[in-house]
Order: C-alpha cells, then sequence, then structure tokens
C-alpha cells in the first residue's frame, strides 16, 4: 500500500500529512539555518564585507546557472511522478538524466559567458571558476530533494539540509584558522554541494526505483523534455530575478554593497524558503485532489504561511537592526535596511508561492509563466534605475516590486481561472497582532 492510500484508507486529512511533513523540513531548515548563520557570521567578520561581496556576485552568477540547467525538471518530475511506488522507474531516471545534461550545457555557457563579463575583475572570475563543479551536482541534489519531498520523505530531505550547512560552517572555521582566502571558502562551498548531491542520490535511490534501459531511456528523455517546457519557463523565471538582484548589484555597484545585501538576503532567505517546506509535501495530495479538495488544501496553506509570516516578519523588523549587527558585524550597518525591506517582499512572496504552485499543479504552466516573467521585467528595471543610486537597498526594492506583481497578478489570475475565492479571518488576525508588535516596538524605541 502507498503512502497516499494509507492516508486515504486511515481517512487521515491531506491537511494534518502535510503538516507532519513540514514539520520534518522545519526542523531540518531551522538546524541547518543556524549552522549556515554561524558560517555567514565567521565568514564576514574574517573577510569583511567588500571581499564578500565578491564572494556573493560569484555565487550568484553560479546559481542563474543552476537554475537554468535544472530548468524545472524536479517539479514536473514531482508533478507527474508523485508517487513512490506507482511512478515509472524509466521515467524517474529520464528526470536526473535529463538534468545532467542540462547541467553540464549550463556549466560551459557560464563558464564562457562568465569569463566575458567579469573579465575586469580578476577576483570573482577566480571565484567563477572554482565554482562552476558545483553547478551538475546543485541540479541533481534540486532534483532528488524535489522527490524525496513529492514522496514524503521530508525527514530524509531534513538530513540533507543539516548536512549541507554542517560543511559549510567546516569550511568556514577552517578558513579563520588558517586565515586563508575566498579562493578556500569557494572550495568548501562546492564541496559542500557535492558531497551532499551524493547523499541526495543515495537516498532517494532507496526510497524509490530507478531503471535505466537504452532502449527505454530516450524515449522516456524526449517524454521529459515535453514535459518540462513551459514549467521550466515558470521555475526558471520565478528564481531568476532572485539572483538577478545580486548579479545586477555587482555590475552597477561596488563590490562592499554586494556584500552588504549578500548578508540581508542570506538571512532573509532562510524565511524565504520556508513556503517550500510546505508545498513540496503538499503537491501529492493537491494534484490527485478535486476541486473542493484542492481548494480546502490551498486555503489551509494560505492560512498557515501567511498566519506564520505577518507576525514572524514584525518581529524580525523590530531586531532586524541588532541581528544584522550580530551576525555582520561592521557590515550589519549596511545590512540592516536591505534586510529590513526584504522582510516586506517575504510577506508578498508568502501569499504567492501557494497560489502560483498550484497553477502549475494544475497545468496551468502558461498563466505562471507569465506571471513570472512580467515580474523579471520589473526587476531589471527597477535594478537598473535604483542600483547606480541605492546600491543594496535599490536591490531590495527592486524584490519588493517584483514579489508583489506575483503576489496581485498570481491571485487575480488564479481566483478568476478557478473561481477561488480566499477566507480572511487568518490574515486579518496575524495582521492585526503584527501591526501591535511594530507598534509597540517603535513606542518603546521613543520613550
Amino acid at each position: 500500500m502507498t503512502t497516499a492510500s494509507a492516508e486515504a484508507g486511515s481517512g487521515q486529512p491531506a491537511t494534518r500529512g502535510i503538516a507532519v511533513e513540514a514539520l520534518h523540513r522545519f526542523v531540518g531548515r531551522a538546524l541547518g539555518g543556524a549552522l549556515s548563520l554561524l558560517a555567514l557570521r565567521i565568514a564576514v567578520r574574517h573577510f569583511g564585507a567588500s571581499r564578500w561581496g565578491e564572494i556573493v556576485a560569484a555565487s550568484a552568477w553560479v546559481g542563474i546557472f543552476a537554475v537554468l540547467g535544472e530548468l524545472g525538471i524536479g517539479t514536473a518530475g514531482a508533478r507527474d511522478l508523485p508517487d513512490a511506488a506507482k511512478g515509472s522507474p524509466i521515467a524517474r531516471s529520464a528526470t536526473f538524466v535529463f538534468g545532467l545534461a542540462s547541467s553540464l550545457v549550463a556549466t560551459s555557457v557560464m563558464v564562457l559567458v562568465g569569463s566575458a563579463v567579469y573579465h575586469g575583475r580578476p577576483g570573482i572570475l577566480r571565484l567563477v571558476f572554482l565554482l562552476a563543479p558545483m553547478v551538475p551536482f546543485a541540479v541533481l541534489w534540486t532534483i532528488a530533494g524535489t522527490f524525496l519531498a513529492a514522496y514524503r520523505r521530508s525527514d530524509l530531505r531534513a538530513v540533507l539540509d543539516v548536512s549541507s550547512s554542517a560543511v559549510v560552517l567546516g569550511a568556514a572555521a577552517l578558513v579563520v584558522i588558517g586565515n586563508l582566502g575566498t579562493t578556500w571558502y569557494a572550495a568548501g562551498i562546492a564541496c559542500s554541494t557535492i558531497l551532499t548531491a551524493i547523499l541526495a542520490m543515495v537516498l532517494v535511490a532507496r526510497v524509490a526505483v530507478f531503471q535505466v534501459t537504452a532502449r527505454g531511456l530516450r524515449d522516456a528523455v524526449a517524454a521529459r523534455v515535453s514535459a518540462t517546457k513551459v514549467v521550466g519557463i515558470v521555475v526558471v523565471s520565478n528564481l531568476l530575478y532572485a539572483y538577478a538582484d545580486t548579479f545586477l548589484l555587482s555590475l552597477l555597484a561596488r563590490t562592499t554593497q554586494v556584500g552588504y545585501y549578500g548578508v540581508a538576503a542570506q538571512v532573509a532567505g532562510f524565511v524565504m524558503t520556508v513556503p517550500l517546506l510546505v508545498l513540496n509535501p503538499a503537491v501529492g495530495r493537491f494534484v490527485p485532489g478535486d476541486e473542493a479538495e484542492r481548494a480546502r488544501i490551498l486555503q489551509y496553506l494560505l492560512d498557515i504561511l501567511v498566519g506564520a509570516v505577518l507576525p514572524g516578519a514584525a518581529v524580525l523588523f523590530v531586531v532586524s537592526r541588532p541581528l544584522m549587527d550580530l551576525i555582520g558585524g561592521p557590515a550589519g550597518a549596511g545590512s540592516a535596511v536591505p534586510f529590513s525591506l526584504l522582510l516586506v517582499a517575504t510577506v508578498f512572496l508568502f501569499v504567492s508561492s501557494p497560489v502560483v504552485s498550484a497553477l502549475v499543479w494544475t497545468k496551468n504552466e502558461s498563466m505562471a509563466a507569465r506571471i513570472f516573467l512580467l515580474a523579471l521585467v520589473v526587476n531589471v528595471g527597477a535594478n537598473l534605475a535604483l542600483d547606480p543610486r541605492l546600491g543594496a537597498r535599490g536591490a531590495a526594492l527592486a524584490m519588493i516590486a517584483s514579489e508583489a506583481v506575483v503576489c496581485i497578478v498570481g491571485m487575480v489570475g488564479y481566483c478568476r481561472r478557478t473561481g477561488f475565492v480566499p477566507r480572511l479571518r487568518v490574515p486579518l488576525l496575524s495582521g492585526s497582532f503584527a501591526g501591535v508588535v511594530v507598534a509597540c516596538a517603535d513606542l518603546a524605541r521613543h520613550t
């Protein structure tokens, strides 16, 4: 009996299963996040904002091509093969073969184009070359992690989060102890990704069946390419503007500003990944449901995400300056305002993530693709206009603009397409609580 059928047979609500899986991911993410933040604190204080900015710029460039290489392959695979027992072993294997081939092409293009883009900035270019080998492994890790979450093994996905962060922390400690440079830290990041990807492949192979045959694999890969076309546009355009912020900032502002934004974005990034903790376990329950069940699951996702983000963002907003000082040290002063602005973008993200994901899960990828492409255009335009004058703050404002577009257009589009009407009780309650928190903190600051 599969996990899904076991749930149905026992009468266990789908929302309870989502909550359990999300809890596993949250524990792993919290532990991994704590280790990563400690590594960030060690590295930023060792390198300083300017040299840290070089690492951030190189990582963003590599991240862009890791996204292009993954191309939404894992998302499409989890949607079309949501059951570890029933899914085609050949189709599952073809997903990874397609991902590996796509990532190798992306890596080659990344190195060639990066050599031209950063020709006059040898510090960043050297780091790009060091990080390049990790791109194929990052893609395989992403695909494997998506499958583990879809197959109700978020406990194993949490192991990957903790393992990766532990290796990065070890690299940061060795760099400080040995008084080493940014190249050694970049090598540590690459090793972390490679080792975690290998572990991810081993874990997913223990959960689901894979089969590789020369005769069937070619057709299966072709089918995966076809299934990923539109989903790829959605996933790439969704993630691309997150990296585009940093990439454009590295071209339009000083490296110190990139370092400030890198600190703020990495801390805010842990908050921004929270929707994935809930959405990945939800896909296997949302897809086979009828219209009423899908509406119930989507409302549940909105309630727990919005209910959590508004009070959480308010608390982080209040402590943003001391938090950035604690993590960034001297770089904290330049990171506090960008971090506060990114928290506003997070609120929009938490609302839009389940809605736009539901568009993909119901095979309305074309609408989701148009939404994210519009957001990407807005993001690039805002960065070009704001970054030269405002630096890290401009990049954060550009992120707010793009996330607001996704949130508003995505919600309106999904409601018109499906007739879904969200209930506002939880957002109103959590919003009121958030307002009280900010108001009390402001009052205490001025008394």
